[in-house]
């Protein structure tokens, strides 16, 4: 039978696999080569699709809720019967700290202790606290969950294999001497240059004048990517979802069989 801890994980699941298949149908970032057929100017940009990324945003958010409801149903269900009082009820949660030195408080104070020595010390072996030798992806569920209570888990482009000779394959117009090109924040463009006006105007199909501008869309690998801590690497999306939900199994697999 699955209980609600199982279920919060699939939901989980889905919601991860939901938001792999829509990143893949589409993509939230590109990167495009922009030509003004009035002035000849051409410039290679990034560019995102807004829609998207709120729609990944919302759906990654509704995982890692889902993930951290699990450690919390099944920690609630083993500790609440050793529960006294309606009060000592609402501290009953999976236990997080930010430091290692008060972990063994937050444990306690959760009443990990009421349940057995055992549970107690398997919920410490867990490590779910935010330093150096802890959990690191368990305390990025607690973290994520946090941060999407007050706003969205945004995924970002990232761009960093991106380089002038991959451009410049596509693109043989491209300006030469360039070593790479990086994913620039500004909408006018990573890279500019100018072209004869008439050349530019001739790229409209035969016999049509060129609209005013014409874009095209390049193929350059673009990583997407979250970061939590400003300090922190990215991380990959949908790949670090996944580990994340096998965090949340494992810890709930710890919990039921130290209560056993």
């Amino acid at each position: 039978m699955t209980d609600s801890s199982d279920a919060k994980i699939i939901r989980a699941l889905e919601h991860i696999e939901e938001l792999g298949g829509l990143l893949q149908e589409s993509p939230p970032f590109s990167y495009v080569l922009e030509t003004d057929t009035r002035t000849g100017l051409r410039a290679t940009r990034p560019e995102k699709n807004e829609s998207v990324v709120v729609k990944a945003s919302v759906i990654a958010g509704d995982a890692i809720h889902n993930l951290r409801a699990a450690l919390d149903h099944t920690y609630w269900s083993i500790v609440r019967p050793v529960v006294g009082t309606a009060r000592e009820a609402k501290s009953v949660q999976f236990p997080f700290s930010e430091s290692a030195d008060r972990l063994r408080e937050a444990v306690s104070n959760r009443l990990a202790q009421r349940v057995s020595t055992k549970f107690f010390d398997a919920i410490m072996s867990l490590a779910p606290h935010g330093e150096a030798g802890g959990n690191e992806l368990l305390y990025l569920i607690h973290e994520a969950d946090i941060i999407d209570k007050h706003q969205t888990l945004t995924p970002a482009g990232d761009y960093t294999e991106l380089s002038s000779d991959l451009i410049r394959a596509q693109v043989p117009d491209f300006p030469s001497g360039l070593s790479n090109v990086s994913f620039g924040s500004s909408g006018a463009g990573d890279v500019a240059w100018s072209i004869p006006v008439a050349q530019a105007q001739s790229m409209g199909l035969p016999g049509i004048p060129a609209p005013r501008k014409l874009k095209q869309k390049l193929d350059v690998p673009v990583q997407i990517v979250f970061r939590i801590r400003d300090t922190g690497p990215p991380m990959p999306f949908v790949p670090t979802l996944h580990r994340l939900s096998r965090v949340a199994q494992n810890a709930v697999e710890v919990m039921r069989n130290a209560s056993a």
